[in-house]
């Protein structure tokens, strides 16, 4: 896909909280990595299945299926667009947050691809980015900006534009908007009890 032409910037001047205590402390304790060799660049998000298998979106496009020893690969799924964040609802499917397309559905078994939110109202997502679903199947996501895409990442980075979005689809599709103000609105993570949704905030340097 072509990268969108560069938005005017407009940085400002700020200052970034200073790291805490924990941040500056070292891991503790020993543990083992397997790395696993991925035929495409960028893998930004997996999920683990419950068998085991491991799926991951690459900067092509692709939506990868990783067995668990890491030694088999295939292609469930091309999305055409630039897939970041991936989950797995109750049906098996994919939620898959493409930064280029917006909120989509991806059937692992037949390699269809389905698009669930791509404009919030009458504008199209700039930069759809990361999402999490609750059991009753309501998803929440982030779109980090309304001015700059995933091609100009940096560009938001400078502006500091504070126009990062968490929105909430409900099962029948109906989408609101839960907050917004967000420096770079990125990952999202539900309680477990749904009494709270963490957003990370990139530009912002923590958790809201």
């Amino acid at each position: 896909m072509v990268p969108t032409a560069k938005p005017r910037i407009d940085p400002i001047v700020w200052q970034p909280p200073k790291a805490t205590a924990r941040a500056r402390q070292k891991a503790s304790g020993t543990f083992t990595l397997d790395v696993f060799e991925m035929p495409g660049a960028g893998p930004e998000d997996v999920v683990l299945a419950d068998d085991g298998h491991v799926f991951a979106g690459v900067a092509d496009g692709r939506i990868l299926r990783i067995s668990p020893d890491g030694r088999h690969v295939d292609t469930v799924a091309d999305t055409g667009g630039r897939p970041l964040g991936i989950e797995i609802d109750g049906d098996g499917d994919l939620l898959v947050c493409d930064a280029r397309l917006g909120v989509l559905r991806v059937d692992p078994r037949t390699k269809h691809v389905s698009t669930l939110v791509d404009r919030i109202g009458a504008a199209p997502m700039v930069f759809c980015n990361n999402g999490a679903i609750a059991p009753d199947g309501t998803t929440y996501f982030t779109d980090s900006s309304t001015k700059f895409g995933i091609d100009h990442y940096k560009g938001e980075l400078l502006a500091h534009s504070g126009t990062g979005r968490l929105f909430r689809r409900a099962p029948d599709g109906a989408v609101d908007l839960v907050a917004d103000g967000f420096q770079f609105a990125n990952g999202v993570a539900l309680a477990p009890d749904l009494s709270w949704i963490a957003v990370a905030e990139t530009g912002g340097y923590g958790l809201d």
